[in-house]
C-alpha cells in the first residue's frame, strides 16, 4: 500500500491536472462562445440587410401595383370613350337608315303617282 505522502502527491498531481484541464476547457468554451457570438452578430447584420432589401422590393411592388391600377383605369376610360363613339356611330347609322327608309317611301309614292299619271294619260289618248 502507498504511503500517505505518495497518495497526497498523487492527489496533488491529479488536482493540478484537473486545474489544467479545467482551464483548457474554459478557454475552449470561451473561444466557442466568442465564435458563436460573432456568427450571431454577422447573421443579425445579414438579416437587417435582407430586411432592408425586402422593404425596398415591397415599396417597388407597391409602386408597380399603383402604376398598373392607374394604367387599367386609364385603359378603362379609353375603352369607355371608344364604346361611346361606337354608340354614336350606331345612332348615326340608325338615323341614316330611317332617312333612307323615308326616302324609299317617298320614291315609292312618286313612282305610284307617275304610274297613275301615265295610266291616265294613256286612257286620255285612247
Amino acid at each position: 500500500m502507498s504511503s500517505q505522502e505518495e497518495r497526497l502527491t498523487a492527489v496533488e498531481y491529479d488536482f493540478r491536472r484537473f486545474k489544467a484541464d479545467s482551464v483548457k476547457a474554459y478557454q475552449d468554451l470561451a473561444m466557442e462562445v466568442t465564435a458563436f457570438r460573432e456568427l450571431a452578430s454577422d447573421s443579425v447584420k445579414r438579416l437587417i440587410g435582407l430586411k432592408s432589401q425586402v422593404q425596398g422590393v415591397e415599396q417597388r411592388l407597391d409602386t408597380l401595383e399603383l402604376e398598373v391600377k392607374q394604367g387599367f383605369a386609364e385603359s378603362k376610360q379609353r375603352f369607355n370613350a371608344v364604346d361611346q363613339r361606337f354608340n354614336d356611330v350606331d345612332q348615326r347609322f340608325n338615323d341614316v337608315d330611317r332617312r333612307l327608309d323615308s326616302l324609299d317611301q317617298k320614291f315609292e309614292q312618286v313612282l305610284q303617282l307617275l304610274a297613275r299619271l301615265a295610266g291616265n294619260a294613256e286612257q286620255g289618248t285612247n
